[in-house]
């Protein structure tokens, strides 16, 4: 077949003279005359293109921008062209309120697992794309050239936008609503064609919502029976992510992992991979379609550069294809490169250098990685496939099944990702597990009453019922149940997972992720041609009006105006801030001060007033940056008893001569810090330890003559014991006391050899408080005290 359509196709492409010019562009007319797609198949383009053309627009400058993104729009318009009316709603909405209910299960509904690892990740991009101007950047330090966004913006740029117009509380329905347009695309073409709704939610419960691997066969084939069987138990009762490693012996447990669970974790993946392997898979002898196809690949790279790897390997397939000279349209031939290349050139940006080699270089020994990688194709697609096949013998022959088993055979012998598994090839391998699922699904509905009836072709041999044929359909139920299985521990662990977290709530952005998430999703260094293209702002662009020039995007923005350093967020959460403290510190080196320096680091701690505080307004309040307080700062929220919410560093320039001055700024700072506490320690101490500890208004006061910084050097405890322990925070009720230790460094002053330093009270009505002072180091006490509030005597150990 390949040399025939081969031959015929450079046959047609070598005439001469006018006649082999018709020849050659003769497919223009084929496009114009064919029939127009289905309703369904266009919205799915639409849905993948759509983010493209916004991030075209938003990111570059208008000249590359606006070209590029009208250039996409001429490219879609003639697979566009079409009624726009649907030919029935029964089958559309049952199939829409099915993937409602699965979208509510998974974090995208934002009922379940608000919390879910992956989705940390998701949700600070969307923050970052509906908050900050566009192009993002991550606003971590300011003396530096800001780090771009850089990733998988298919999915996010879109309820982004209109997170910038609405407020990310907006987000809260946006993305629920973005992803259900997205599931209900998948459902509707996977259930194309099928004449019944019931016929259409069998497909896609089986061939979608349930379809896995059969991990528990391969608990069993690698850890016997019951040790296998116990695995997977534990796995649905107890764990919240696949078991990649089984034993100590392989290095990797090979699973590709279930449509649950990748729908669940990475949306954009899953997504990206289905709508456009059933593209390529329904539509590949439509001219309208192959017309586009180079350009639905560049779409579907920017929601998943990994799926489209395994798209790519699909769209080859067409090539074999009785039309492929439709392939060499000016869509595919001109737009689709350009494209690519602005696509590649943002993805090539910056990029880490992720661990990747030949999986053999991961076994000490041929024999496991033999056994290991023949239990991957056996329960995650073999058997499948030899089912499928044994049931539809044509199957062999279609170009797009054989590219499909070709990825699943190669994928795991190159690894390029940073889990157990190669994170990339679990991407890679979806659009082929879609192929295979397709068809499944297919042959198992062929059997249903309205389309058994009609000898619905899908199923070779039509009513023939021969005891092979149905020894091969239960063989084939049965590896969809035994799947099922994967599906079903993913929902279960959903389940008893719970939780509602709205996105103005989120105190993560992508600035505020680990160094290593962060790193993968921001451009440290982007090429010289990209930051051309890119829409520039200057320092007006980073004002934030009257609040000053921007420092930091964070779950607090942070702008400096003159010496005050202004917090502000889009929306208040009372309960939040009423529970938390806000910090300040900078560290510095030996020398740069006079009277400090002997201290590392110094800070101030502060809290917001209730008055500052309306639910719903807009946060905004001010702290005045301390005399000492000039170049590199921490700055961060914490929850007492709880640790640091979010927490950035930022560098204030200072000007040229001010050390000296800072210096003599700071020594009167310290000064008049330490003769306030000084003047408010009055009266007898209510402890006279190691520190003698004075009861002020509000706060307790801890003093020491004489004093050096090695009695400063260990943390002070501060445990707070109420009255009534449902007065507590919520978080520390269980323990019965409030825990609000502190560094000396962070409030504290030593001048003239004495020291004194302050820690606030809380307001509810005290018991008594534990004072004391540990080192972190040995893990020792150096001295405790109890002062009690309620009758009765302070005790010193």
């Amino acid at each position: 077949m390949a040399s025939g359509w081969a031959s015929g196709w450079a046959s047609g492409w070598r005439g001469a003279g006018p006649s082999g010019w018709r020849q050659r562009f003769v497919f223009f007319r084929d496009i114009g005359a064919a029939p127009p797609l289905p309703l369904a198949h266009r919205l799915a383009l639409l849905y993948l293109a759509a983010p493209l053309g916004v991030w075209l627009v938003g990111w570059f400058e208008w000249w590359i921008g606006v070209p590029l993104a009208a250039l996409l729009g001429a490219a879609l318009l003639g697979a566009m062209r079409g009624p726009w009316r649907p030919k029935t709603w029964r089958v559309g909405a049952g199939l829409a309120a099915a993937m409602l209910v699965w979208m509510l299960l998974s974090p995208a509904g934002g009922l379940f697992l608000p919390h879910a690892q992956d989705w940390v990740h998701i949700r600070a991009v969307f923050l970052d794309l509906g908050r900050g101007d566009w192009p993002a950047y991550s606003t971590e330090f300011v003396d530096r050239p800001q780090p771009l966004l850089r990733y998988h913006l298919g999915f996010h740029i879109v309820p982004g936008l209109f997170g910038k117009w609405l407020g990310a509380a907006a987000l809260n329905w946006l993305v629920p609503l973005w992803t259900w347009a997205g599931l209900t695309l998948l459902a509707v073409l996977f259930a194309h064609a099928l004449p019944s709704l019931r016929a259409a939610l069998l497909a896609v419960l089986v061939g979608v919502v349930l379809f896995s691997g059969m991990d528990a066969l391969q608990y069993i084939l690698r850890e016997g029976p019951w040790d296998g069987a116990m695995r997977f138990w534990d796995r649905v009762t107890s764990r919240l992510s696949p078991v990649f490693l089984i034993d100590r012996q392989s290095p990797m447990f090979l699973d590709y992992l279930s449509n649950a669970l990748q729908f669940r974790n990475t949306p954009h993946h899953f997504l990206a991979g289905g709508l456009g392997a059933l593209l390529i898979l329904q539509q590949r002898e439509q001219p309208r379609f192959l017309a586009v196809v180079g350009v639905a690949l560049v779409c579907c790279a920017f929601w998943s550069a990994s799926a489209a790897i395994g798209l790519g390997a699909l769209a080859a397939g067409l090539l074999l294809s009785s039309r492929a000279r439709l392939l060499f349209a000016w869509p595919n031939a001109l737009a689709a490169p350009l494209l690519a290349g602005v696509v590649a050139l943002y993805f090539a940006s910056g990029t880490l250098d992720f661990p990747h080699g030949w999986l053999w270089r991961l076994y000490p020994g041929g024999w496991r990685m033999a056994w290991d990688v023949l239990a991957l194709y056996l329960c995650e697609f073999g058997l499948l496939a030899l089912l499928i096949w044994r049931l539809r013998p044509s199957i062999v022959r279609d170009p797009l099944f054989l590219a499909a088993l070709l990825v699943l055979f190669g994928a795991p012998w190159y690894w390029y990702g940073d889990y157990d598994f190669s994170e990339v090839t679990l991407r890679v391998v979806v659009p082929s597990l879609f192929v295979l699922s397709y068809h499944a699904a297919r042959i198992l509905t062929a059997r249903l009453p309205e389309i058994a009836s009609a000898m619905d072709p899908c199923v070779d041999g039509g009513a023939r019922r021969s005891a092979a044929r149905r020894l091969a359909f239960g063989a084939l139920v049965a590896v969809h149940a035994v799947g099922a299985l994967s599906a079903v521990a993913e929902f279960s662990i959903v389940l008893r997972r719970p939780g509602w977290l709205p996105y103005e709530q989120t105190r993560t952005t992508v600035t505020l992720l680990s160094a290593k998430d962060a790193d993968q999703r921001l451009a440290r260094s982007s090429p010289p041609l990209l930051d051309a293209l890119l829409r520039r702002h200057d320092n007006a662009g980073r004002r934030g009006g009257e609040k000053g020039d921007l420092l930091l995007r964070a779950d607090y923005d942070l702008y400096l105006r003159g010496d005050l350093l202004v917090y502000a967020r889009e929306v208040c959460d009372v309960d939040f801030e009423r529970t938390t403290r806000f910090f300040l510190r900078r560290r510095v080196g030996g020398g740069q001060m006079s009277s400090p320096e002997r201290y590392r680091e110094f800070g101030h701690e502060f809290g917001l007033r209730r008055a500052h505080l309306r639910r719903g307004d807009p946060c905004v309040f001010g702290h005045r940056l301390p005399a000492w307080a000039t170049g590199r700062i921490r700055l961060g929220q914490s929850v007492p008893g709880e640790g640091v919410v979010w927490e950035a560093e930022v560098r204030i320039g200072a000007p040229a001569g001010a050390p000296a001055r800072a210096a003599r700024r700071s020594e009167r700072f310290f000064a008049a810090r330490h003769r306030a506490l000084r003047d408010a320690a009055v009266g007898a101490p209510a402890v006279d330890s190691f520190f003698d500890v004075f009861v002020a208004e509000g706060e307790l006061i801890f003093t020491k003559t004489p004093c050096a910084a090695a009695d400063t050097s260990a943390k002070f405890l501060m445990h707070v014991f109420p009255l009534r322990v449902d007065t507590l925070p919520a978080h520390r009720q269980s323990a019965g006391f409030d825990n609000l230790d502190f560094r000396f460094g962070e409030r504290g002053a030593l001048v003239d050899g004495e020291c004194a330093t302050a820690a606030a009270l809380p307001s509810y009505s005290l018991s008594r408080v534990r004072v004391g002072q540990w080192r972190e180091t040995q893990g020792d006490v150096l001295w405790q005290a109890e002062i009690a509030f309620a009758p009765g005597a302070a005790a010193v150990d």
